[in-house]
């Protein structure tokens, strides 16, 4: 976000790439996601956010084991919901980098002379979009085998 943020800078502003910029709207946006996850942690723990199911389900994924008492007909309708979820997750995230991607090398060709740093962070970000997928594919593959543990 805050690479995307100084490439709408550079791009609408007209200046230069600032990397301590970037990196202060990056610490930003991290702290503000952190405060976020907090708040909704405490929120769970007073049960005024709750989604049931969730966290064992998650965890199952990722212990890629069942717990030793689950119960096929709660277990399989929650399971086949995250199969269903992961691949517009995967493909959600993926569009997002890419966007990210095309504004930084607009940025890059348009606002910052070629500057080749920042050339530098579209490859990356490019390089990088293909890991949402990978990580949606390989967590899909741990919910069909569970699928097909219950019985």
């Amino acid at each position: 976000m805050g690479a995307a943020t100084q490439a709408m800078r550079a791009l609408f502003d007209h200046r230069p790439w600032n990397w301590a910029t970037m990196a202060t709207w990056t610490l930003g946006y991290a702290l503000s996601y952190l405060l976020l996850q907090l708040v909704l942690a405490a929120m769970e723990v007073t049960g005024t956010h709750r989604v049931e199911g969730d966290e064992a389900i998650s965890l199952a994924i990722d212990l890629r084991a069942l717990p030793q008492n689950a119960d096929p007909d709660v277990w399989r309708p929650c399971l086949e919901r995250r199969r269903r979820q992961l691949p517009w997750v995967g493909w959600a995230t993926t569009a997002v980098l890419f966007l990210f991607t095309g504004l930084v090398a607009w940025a890059a060709a348009v606002g910052n002379a070629q500057a080749w740093t920042v050339w530098a962070l579209v490859a990356l970000f490019a390089a990088s979009s293909a890991a949402p997928r990978a990580w949606a594919a390989s967590r899909a593959r741990v919910v069909e085998r569970l699928l097909s543990q219950l019985v």
